[in-house]
């Protein structure tokens, strides 16, 4: 009846107030389970009555309940159906859609948590992280930009802008949100990685290797580090560097296009041809594009095509 936080609704709340219930109940079935009188065959029968007709409502209950939990999506449309005018849900949903890699409903998902909730931030950072997905990226920092405007202090606001500069070619800019992003969150390994990649592509490849080596140290397990890292090693001439990098990335994730594509630039970098090669296909199967230049010196090199 009161809220006090912004879940909607939760299993757990109905535990304190089963207590009562539940020794009401008690209390009921152990007076006609011993009370006084003839019939207590016909009493105790009843009570079992009574244990097994709620054991069953119980059971198909939580059975017809838990059908609502199959899946993510399956159990986000619950909620949204019990309280559709929840920003929070909204936001949710659009999260786990942007996870599953379908953004146009993200984009409108976070489009809703916004309309009920003009000051949420999260949301139109999420919605400007759905819209770069889609390459839209005049769009994420306009959105990143005003969910910045309404939360100051948020990172993850500026790590993604600065991504979206970054695919915009304005390095500058990028490096700038990078920065701001480690500065308010000094343990955000994506930022530090992010930022070592702006710096790769200035050419700054010693604090690009500085910036990825930090993420791998706050993160092991950030795959694009190690990328970003094999792609600055790959630069300065340490093509042996780059293919442990671009190996463990790949360990890391196998579905990562630019893992192979980089491994495939370091391996023709020591004319270890067969193994380019087959790094281009998997880059391609996963949708990456590789290096046209590194598939012309390919075909040159080993007189075959794809």
């Amino acid at each position: 009846l009161v809220r006090y936080s912004w879940v909607v609704a939760s299993d757990k709340y109905v535990y304190l107030p089963a207590i009562g219930l539940l020794l009401i109940l008690g209390w009921l079935l152990q007076g006609i389970w011993s009370g006084g009188g003839g019939q207590a065959r016909t009493r105790r029968a009843a009570t079992w009555v009574v244990v097994l007709t709620a054991a069953g409502l119980l059971t198909a209950g939580t059975r017809r309940y838990l059908r609502e939990w199959q899946s993510t999506e399956r159990h986000d449309r619950y909620m949204l159906s019990l309280a559709p005018k929840s920003p929070e849900l909204h936001n949710i949903s659009g999260c786990d859609h942007l996870a599953q890699g379908d953004y146009d409903q993200a984009i409108r998902d976070f489009s809703n948590a916004i309309e009920l909730r003009p000051t949420y931030a999260a949301a139109y950072d999420g919605r400007g992280v759905a819209s770069g997905k889609k390459n839209d990226y005049d769009q994420e920092i306009r959105d990143c930009t005003f969910a910045i405007k309404l939360r100051p202090d948020y990172a993850a606001a500026y790590n993604n802008r600065g991504f979206a500069y970054h695919c915009k070619g304005d390095l500058d800019q990028a490096l700038r949100d990078f920065t701001r992003a480690i500065e308010l969150r000094p343990d955000y390994a994506d930022a530090s990685s992010n930022r070592g990649a702006a710096y790769g592509a200035k050419g700054d490849y010693d604090q690009a290797i500085r910036d990825c080596t930090r993420a791998i140290d706050l993160n092991p397990n950030l795959a694009d580090a190690y990328t970003n890292r094999a792609g600055a090693y790959g630069a300065e001439g340490h093509p042996d560097d780059a293919i442990r990098d671009c190996t463990k990335a790949i360990e890391l994730r196998p579905d990562l296009a630019v893992g192979y594509q980089n491994r495939a630039v370091a391996y023709c970098c020591l004319k270890q041809y067969d193994k380019a090669w087959a790094d281009v296909r998997r880059c391609r199967q996963l949708g990456g594009t590789p290096s046209p230049v590194i598939v012309k010196k390919l075909v040159e090199e080993t007189g075959r095509a794809e």
